[in-house]
């Protein structure tokens, strides 16, 4: 059994969590385990993607251009994503609960910060696989970002992967971009063309 294992901000995912919910499971995914981070993202101060001071002061410049009143839901990490502020709150959490429906794979998990757990990321994801391997059964788990796709350029499935390779326990895929999202375009059509290694150990 293969799960996946992912932390979504609902109001950054949402929209377009269909056309990757779809194609993981096309891969040969059984399960799909999505933590809800709430809509308003947490940050640790020392995070990793921090440390670059010139990159901090242009994401922290682009914030200062959002209506102060939006700015509580930007995720400092990525400042220029499209947040869809002109969705509701209401209506985003509605969408991403309707997904349990459409989708019988698909499991959502709370995971908000004060509520269900007291982590700030990136301990907090961390914390989030932890719960997830403790309350969950399978085989194997992917741990991804809903905006990143699994693409197998010599295998048909997931599965097939690991039967080709029976004497490997983890596998490592290396990222390719095929450019930022938006609704009007599909990001399988694009990732078909963005070349992927997978280095197996």
């Amino acid at each position: 059994m293969i799960s996946i294992y992912s932390i979504v901000l609902p109001r950054l995912e949402t929209p377009y969590l269909d056309e990757w919910i779809e194609y993981h499971l096309n891969l040969g995914v059984d399960n799909i385990y999505l933590y809800n981070n709430g809509l308003f993202p947490i940050d640790n101060w020392q995070s990793h993607w921090k440390s670059n001071k010139k990159a901090q002061r242009k994401r922290k410049n682009i914030i200062k251009t959002i209506d102060p009143s939006l700015r509580k839901y930007i995720w400092e990490k990525k400042p220029s994503s499209d947040y869809h502020f002109d969705i509701p709150d209401e209506e985003i959490m509605h969408r991403f609960a309707e997904l349990e429906q459409r989708w019988p794979q698909v499991t959502i998990v709370n995971w908000i910060n004060g509520i269900d757990h007291t982590f700030w990321y990136p301990l907090s994801q961390q914390m989030g696989l932890k719960h997830f391997l403790k309350n969950f059964k399978t085989d194997w788990v992917l741990f991804i970002d809903p905006d990143e796709f699994v693409s197998l350029k010599t295998f048909t499935s997931l599965k097939q992967l690991i039967r080709a390779n029976k004497e490997v326990n983890k596998f490592y895929f290396y990222p390719a971009f095929p450019g930022p999202r938006t609704l009007d375009s599909s990001m399988v059509e694009r990732l078909n063309n963005a070349p992927r290694i997978i280095n197996p150990s």
